[in-house]
């Protein structure tokens, strides 16, 4: 004999399983600045690199890239246009890696304030 169940909304239960209690955290990445006056090569910058995976199943290189001279965060900025779409994480991996490497050397050229 089946029972009479209410209906239940189960739209966030996946949250509250997964939270249990706890706070969602979104880590920050810490840069101790040098106190240079102007960055010299490029281990003046720190560069993270991740992807992003779309519903699509195409990747998207993510980076953060920081000069270290003053703590200024240099990528992403405002308006930067993404890098990807990929086939593979391993090229939107490199992509981003790339795309880092040719921005510390533009900023090594001429360092913007």
């Amino acid at each position: 004999m089946p029972r009479d169940i209410p209906p239940r909304d189960h739209s966030t239960d996946w949250l509250q399983a997964g939270l249990k209690g706890r706070e969602m955290v979104r880590r920050k990445l810490l840069v101790k600045q040098t106190g240079k006056p102007r960055p010299d090569t490029a281990d003046d910058y720190v560069i993270y690199v991740t992807t992003k995976f779309t519903a699509t199943g195409r990747f998207f290189g993510e980076l953060l890239l920081v000069r270290t001279t003053d703590g200024r965060k240099l990528y992403p900025f405002d308006g930067a246009s993404p890098i990807g779409p990929f086939a593979t994480v391993d090229d939107a991996r490199a992509a981003a890696t790339a795309h880092g490497a040719s921005l510390i050397e533009a900023d090594l050229r001429n360092p913007e304030s």
